[in-house]
């Protein structure tokens, strides 16, 4: 054969005006479009369970006596929620007319950019939700029966509710190092939900590079 199946191939993804030009083309518009529009169900389904769980989780939090959780956990997702619906819209805002391989690199710059904010917003929120769970159980009516029960009665000279103060210090101990590993946190929680679909991007970009410099 003068062309291998390869070279075909290749040339007609970099030639528009080749034979095989258009099938090559649809074939990776299709294949774009399908990766991005799961991601995009998928991240709107998420976003959907952080505004309705916060919203349980306020209530039953109250309903169990918990209102300073309820209250730190509401507060926390619907900053999450906000920032992360904000850069959905943003998202819409891509041009979708231009080729398929320059709609994957506006989104993998998107997708880099919503990861790297999220990862910062992790070191604050992960702390958050920690210390406002503690502090919320701890100055509950709940707090000095479960450290009854687990430690028996105190005779610290500093009590708060009941409760030795000096178990602060493991209590921020604890929330410094969220902070410090939040980030890594977001990330493995990122993998867990999008893995899937993210390496699905990072395969089909790398193929449309290659072919375009090949």
């Amino acid at each position: 054969m003068e062309k291998s199946i390869e070279m075909i191939w290749r040339a007609g993804f970099l030639d528009r005006d080749a034979l095989v030009a258009p099938q090559v083309n649809n074939l990776y518009n299709r294949k774009s479009e399908h990766i991005i529009e799961k991601f995009k169900r998928m991240f709107r389904f998420n976003l959907k369970a952080i505004a309705i769980g916060g919203v349980l989780g306020l209530i039953g939090l109250f309903l169990l006596q918990m209102p300073i959780t309820g209250i730190v956990m509401f507060l926390t997702l619907v900053v999450v929620f906000v920032v992360n619906r904000k850069e959905l819209n943003a998202l819409e805002t891509i041009d979708q007319s231009v080729s398929s391989y320059e709609y994957l690199k506006a989104f993998d710059a998107w997708m880099k950019y919503l990861t790297s904010l999220n990862g910062r917003m992790a070191r604050f929120y992960y702390p958050a939700i920690f210390v406002g769970t503690v502090l919320g159980l701890w100055l509950s009516v709940h707090g000095p029966r479960l450290f009854e029960m687990i430690a028996g009665p105190s005779e610290s000279a500093w009590l708060i509710n009941g409760i030795p103060g000096m178990l602060l210090l493991p209590v921020l101990f604890i929330a410094g190092l969220l902070g410090v590993f939040g980030g890594r946190l977001y990330a493995l929680e990122l993998d867990a939900f999008y893995g899937r679909v993210l390496k699905k991007l990072e395969e089909l970009l790398a193929d449309m590079e290659t072919l375009r410099k090949a």
